[in-house]
């Protein structure tokens, strides 16, 4: 289903994006090196760029699939539908017993930066994020102050920038200074779009088609392992050229 409004102009199959889980499939692997192998991409990410595919296989399996919302970002239709980048959203550790926060990263492969590829998936992503929890109150991500890229993107996605956090992250071995952006429940309404489901697997937000495959109930899971472990993961990721933690 596709609702067009604000004078935006219907989008093409291959403007449509999607979000999926991962397999471990060597397409999505080899798919997965197309941005994690870039040293642009990997230039705000903690990690170094990945030499050879079997690095890709291997964080899929052992980061990727545990985790408890991380997906693939397509582009395309059908047969032509490509992987191009990755999202993923962390919560918080629980507070006086409930969780309530969550952090969103993304990486877009270069080839896909400055085409709204990520803007659109943060969208759907916190779409999906606030219908599937709904205990979340606040969706937070931090961009690189050398990042404008990653800053525009979260903007236009409708995240309210903060302010700067200096020398909040470490980065290769060096301090960094970070910008806050937040989304939070009571800002949703005041968003252009719709922000409710329609129909079981398919959003839609701000005049883009967007689909979500629908997902298995982690909420039992995810809460065990965000009162373990997930503390200090709420300064999430940013960017088409993201930052990972």
């Amino acid at each position: 289903m596709e609702v067009h409004h604000g004078g935006l102009g219907l989008p093409t199959a291959a403007e449509e994006v999607t979000l999926r889980e991962f397999t471990l499939c060597d397409a999505d692997a080899e798919a997965f090196m197309s941005w994690a192998s870039d040293p642009r991409v990997a230039r705000f990410q903690r990690r170094d760029a990945y030499a050879h595919v079997d690095e890709a296989r291997r964080y899929i399996a052992d980061h990727v699939l545990p985790h408890p919302w991380y997906r693939a970002i397509c582009v395309g239709a059908g047969a032509d539908r490509a992987v191009v980048g990755s999202i993923s959203v962390k919560p918080a550790a629980a507070e006086e017993g409930r969780l309530f926060r969550a952090s969103v990263g993304y990486r877009v492969a270069h080839a896909h930066w400055g085409l709204g590829v990520a803007t659109r998936a943060v969208r759907a992503a916190a779409e999906a994020v606030f219908a599937a929890w709904p205990w979340l109150r606040r969706l937070e991500a931090v961009a690189d102050v050398e990042n404008p890229a990653s800053q525009r993107v979260l903007e236009k996605a409708g995240f309210v920038r903060e302010g700067v956090l200096r020398r909040y992250i470490l980065l290769k071995g060096r301090p960094r200074d970070m910008v806050m952006f937040s989304l939070v429940d009571t800002d949703r309404r005041a968003l252009e779009g719709p922000w409710t489901p329609m129909g079981r697997d398919a959003l839609h937000f701000s005049g883009f088609p967007i689909s979500i495959i629908p997902e298995r109930d982690t909420s039992k899971a995810m809460a065990s392992e965000t009162s373990r472990s997930w503390y200090g993961c709420t300064a999430a990721h940013g960017s088409e050229a993201g930052t990972q933690l």
